[in-house]
């Protein structure tokens, strides 16, 4: 496998959803796992961050730091 291809892989892998069909960034945000968020933040789009979580209440990755009271990662998602 190439640079390019394992890039690739790496990239898609980091933005697939769960069997609960929620983000990785939305798991993390939600678990307040903040080296897990700034590791994915750079793989998302402003649109992926406000994708709103409909099986979850329509809840975006910063609705559920907030909600959770994880004010570090709200930051970072605001930066």
């Amino acid at each position: 496998m190439g640079n390019t291809e394992s890039v690739w892989c790496r990239h898609s892998a980091s933005k697939r959803t769960s069997l609960k069909s929620i983000t990785p960034l939305y798991e993390a945000c939600r678990d307040g796992d903040e080296e897990r968020v700034r590791n994915l933040l750079p793989n998302y789009s402003q649109a992926d961050l406000n994708r709103q979580e409909f099986p979850y209440g329509g809840n975006t990755c910063l609705h559920v730091a907030a909600a959770n009271g994880h004010d570090n990662i709200v930051k970072l998602l605001l930066k």
